[in-house]
């Protein structure tokens, strides 16, 4: 089992992956504004151990957004969900996305 600081680690090095892509999309396209990479957490008291839920958000000009959940993914497994986004996307976890917060989870701060 990983630790909170394995975890947290881990969480930070596929933020600066998709931070990565997300450059060279804002950059390439007229239509895509940001992608961020989001971990969602909240305590569960039955299991006694937080939850995390991980999200690829995509928002296009306009303000319209994509969410993906990719909780548990590889790179590469979110490189082509983030392609899907752009092309399309996964409207109906953008649902899914709303309820957790809803629920009660909070971000997870990737920037420290």
């Amino acid at each position: 089992m990983m630790t909170v600081d394995e975890r947290i680690k881990m969480y930070k090095d596929k933020k600066a992956f998709i931070d990565n892509l997300s450059r060279a999309l804002e950059l390439s396209s007229t239509t895509v504004q940001k992608v961020e990479y989001v971990v969602l957490t909240k305590y569960n008291n039955l299991f006694k151990t937080d939850v995390y839920n991980e999200f690829i958000i995509v928002t296009f000009a306009g303000g319209a957004q994509s969410v993906r959940s990719v909780s548990g993914n590889s790179d590469a497994a979110n490189l082509i969900s983030l392609a899907s986004l752009v092309e399309g996307g996964y409207y109906q976890e953008v649902e899914y996305y709303e309820s957790l917060l809803e629920e009660g989870f909070t971000k997870v701060d990737l920037e420290g």
